[in-house]
């Protein structure tokens, strides 16, 4: 399996935010490094922005892409969410700046989105499906065939927009080379396996290319010359149901975005009916993609430019560009996908969950045999290893059960010998006793105050209580 993600070791700092945030657990933590269970990613991409230390990016296919523009034909099919990633009016602008970098020239992909929409409307008119799920998101897809496939004979057997694009253009260019750009990072692999497209190119890497050949959007002053309508819809929300010219009759129809509701909906698929489900793993939609550049914008922002841009350009050249192109096959069969190997499943239980457990077992105990107060301290104590991890140099994961099994088990002996004789003293001797808690209690602080100034506090202050 090609990359598609790059982790920097160099940068990983052993903070498991990832893992603990990856929806489908797909990362797993081998020689004190992060690392994706490559068989087991659907490229939501959600690992890259909730990286602390910017160790996970994107595999850039940049210089891919320069080379293929060398001595080549090249044309780009770019995501309608660039309208809310790049500010711009319309698509004569990116369409321009493309040709001067090298690109015979550049279309919408939704373009691709139309012959996509049709396909679906004689699919719900021939009322053959219990429930309907879009396939558009390659993500989706993936979490689909990997994680329910019992939600297989659902999924709509039609090519996402950018698949149907490039089928369209290799029609009408067989010797062109065909480079997608969007914010997606499931496209790599999708547009990659498709045998179609050549390369991928997300906004952020569009922007580097611009700016290395000194291209401003700002300044292109660009004519719209030739429009494809509703399907500009398709990043927002709800965007593939508006881009239906009529619903057809017997479906309600939902929008789920995000991987966390796309999993609820898909292990209740069975029990719906008469559902058309437009899924999304992306939360708002394509516009929040990961690669999207709408890192300073509100979702809302992004998708009043979208629904903007649309009704500026409504009403132009509608449907009379894809006539001559209704003999171009989209169809597709999805399949499932199996996961090869529970090793690393069971490491994470071992290492990971069950720690959690016992030491939360231990606690419940506590609290029953000594009083809340000691238990307190004894968790707060619990923690403390969990901040100073990053800072350990090569802590493997047998070190890492160590220091989180056998020292709070020595914590919690030290805590409960020293609060009992402190309880049943004399008055006279609590002191004495006193006098070992103390400076415990001080170190706790200190090191809490070590761990603030660090910067990874926050990332942890969740775990306490």
């Amino acid at each position: 399996m090609l990359k598609y993600l790059d982790f920097k070791e160099a940068k990983c700092k052993n903070c498991y935010k990832c893992l603990k945030n990856c929806p489908v657990k797909a990362i797993k933590i081998e020689e004190n490094q992060a690392k994706v269970i490559e068989d087991r990613c659907i490229l939501c991409g959600r690992c890259t922005l909730i990286c602390p230390q910017n160790a996970k990016k994107v595999h850039t296919e940049l210089d891919d892409v320069k080379n293929l523009l060398k001595n080549n034909k090249v044309i780009a099919s770019v995501a309608p969410s660039f309208i809310s990633s790049f500010n711009l009016k319309n698509f004569a602008t990116i369409n321009s700046a493309l040709k001067k970098v090298g690109f015979e020239f550049a279309e919408e992909t939704a373009r691709g989105a139309e012959l996509v929409i049709d396909e679906y409307e004689k699919l719900l008119k021939e009322k053959k499906y219990k429930n309907f799920i879009t396939s558009c998101c390659p993500a989706v897809n993936t979490l689909i065939s990997l994680y329910y496939p019992n939600a297989l004979k659902y999924l709509a057997p039609v090519d996402s927009p950018v698949i149907a694009h490039a089928k369209v253009l290799k029609k009408e260019n067989p010797d062109a080379k065909i480079v997608f750009i969007g914010p997606c990072i499931a496209k790599k692999k999708e547009c990659r396996e498709s045998g179609l497209i050549d390369n991928v190119l997300t906004f952020e890497e569009l922007i580097e290319l611009l700016k290395e050949n000194e291209i401003d959007l700002q300044e292109i002053d660009a004519a719209e010359e030739v429009s494809w309508n509703r399907e500009r819809f398709f990043p927002i929300s709800r965007g593939i149901i508006k881009s239906f010219e009529e619903l057809a009759d017997g479906y309600e129809y939902i929008a789920m975005d995000g991987v966390e509701k796309c999993k609820e909906a898909l292990q209740k698929i069975d029990d719906l009916e008469n559902v058309f489900l437009e899924l999304n793993s992306c939360e708002s939609a394509c516009i929040n993609g990961p690669c999207s550049l709408n890192k300073d914008n509100t979702a809302i922002i992004a998708n009043a430019k979208i629904r903007n841009y649309v009704k500026d350009n409504s009403g132009t050249n509608e449907k009379n560009v894809m006539t001559k192109l209704e003999s171009v096959d989209i169809t597709c069969n999805h399949k499932k996908c199996n996961l090869k190997d529970i090793s690393d499943t069971v490491e994470l239980v071992g290492y990971y969950v069950l720690p959690s457990v016992l030491k939360n077992v231990a606690l419940t105990y506590a609290s029953f045999k000594v009083g809340y107060k000691p238990t307190i301290i004894y968790r707060l104590l619990l923690e403390l290893p969990i901040y100073f991890l990053p800072f350990i140099p090569n802590t493997g994961l047998y070190l890492q059960s160590v220091i989180n099994i056998v020292l709070p088990v020595m914590l919690f002996l030290y805590f409960f010998v020293s609060f009992r004789k402190f309880k049943q003293a004399k008055v006279n001797d609590k002191h004495r006793y006193l006098s070992y808690i103390l400076p415990t209690l001080l170190l706790m602080i200190l090191l809490s105050g070590v761990a603030l100034v660090s910067g990874y506090f926050k990332y942890y202050l969740v775990t306490i209580g």
